[in-house]
């Protein structure tokens, strides 16, 4: 899905989610162009997808919500954290790239 500036009906990113088959988890994602990045946009759209997949009724209704962050980049851990995540695991991509799972 697109992320679109209110004012500007600019695209300003994209979010997805993916629903487990039971329904009961969901994984969002959210990235947020650089010329958009810090300035609170990454945190409407966590809380809107969020919001949506926990309660809408058009919802999946998810009991909880994950998201895998790479751990260098602290703007995201930073907005997934004002979006009320908290890292619940951590671990390598390849043994390279260190990553969070954050969970609400």
């Amino acid at each position: 899905m697109a992320v679109v500036d209110r004012q500007t009906n600019a695209v300003i990113g994209i979010c997805s989610i993916k629903v487990d088959p039971t329904g009961q988890q969901a994984e969002i994602g959210v990235m947020i162009t650089p010329a958009w990045q810090g300035r609170t946009y990454e945190q409407e759209a966590i809380r809107a997808l969020a919001n949506w997949a926990k309660t809408a009724a058009d919802g999946p209704r998810a009991r909880r919500l994950t998201i895998t962050v790479d751990a260098r980049n602290t703007a995201a851990l930073t907005a997934f954290g004002a979006a009320g995540f908290a890292m619940v695991s951590q671990g390598m991509w390849a043994g390279k790239f260190p990553y969070y799972i954050v969970a609400m």
